[in-house]
């Protein structure tokens, strides 16, 4: 985890990564007939979906070499007839679509998306996803991206539950249509981050005030703090 910065060790359990699997694969069209293109690097947490997601449904991966990945993605794509591929909106600009007929489902995540990406692919299954590593890789999901629709849309939740809290006040929750920090609750979670007690603490927090006067089952309420600005 950690785009910026020093990267910290997200500890995932496999109870986590399965339920995020069975709910962001199939709401990003994943299924037994995917052909996923492999080309995340294995310390990037999108190769989680690419590799683990797909297998779990049934699908097959596609790995290219790591010249083909590097300089002849394009190629690659169509000799290992590759469907499915999720990718940042800054490298997709390098890919042209005709030359890459066999891809039918182009996901973007890791950045924002743009119309840009829009306006080139909106042809084929395009979906806009995203999600920390914390929350097992993908927590929203938004398909059908279309000329006409708003590119930082991250769509619905998959598999979680999300609130909007003050973002210096995580016991106040917003209210509908205003703009807060994004939590996210739910079985995906990460346990912590590896052999670091107080950053997990700082960024996993329990029972917001706001919780007490809302049914709960099993005990405490675990929560994912973002960071990230939604409404």
């Amino acid at each position: 985890s950690g785009t910026t910065g020093k990267p910290k060790g997200a500890l995932i359990q496999h109870g986590a990564l399965l339920s995020s699997a069975l709910a962001h694969g199939p709401a990003m069209m994943m299924d037994s007939n995917t052909r996923s293109l492999q080309f995340a690097a294995s310390t990037f947490d999108v190769s989680i979906t690419e590799i683990l997601t797909c297998l779990v449904l049934g699908g097959c991966v596609c790995i290219p070499s790591e010249d083909s990945r590097l300089n002849a993605i394009e190629e690659a794509i169509t000799q290992l007839q590759a469907n499915w591929a999720l990718l940042t909106p800054t490298f997709v600009k390098f890919i042209d679509p005709a030359k890459v007929p066999s891809l039918c489902t182009l996901v973007t995540g890791g950045e924002a998306m743009t119309q840009a990406v829009i306006d080139s692919w909106s042809h084929i299954n395009l979906i806009n996803c995203y999600g920390p590593a914390e929350t097992s890789v993908v927590s929203h999901v938004h398909r059908g991206m279309r000329k006409g629709k708003n590119p930082l849309n991250i769509g619905h939740q998959v598999g979680v539950h999300c609130w909007v809290v003050d973002r210096y006040n995580h016991d106040r929750l917003m209210a509908v249509g205003a703009t807060g920090e994004l939590l996210i609750e739910g079985h995906t979670l990460a346990r912590e981050y590896y052999k670091e007690p107080e950053k997990t603490s700082e960024a996993f927090i329990v029972d917001p005030a706001w919780t007490r006067n809302q049914p709960r089952q099993n005990g405490h309420r675990r929560m994912y703090q973002t960071g990230d600005m939604v409404r």
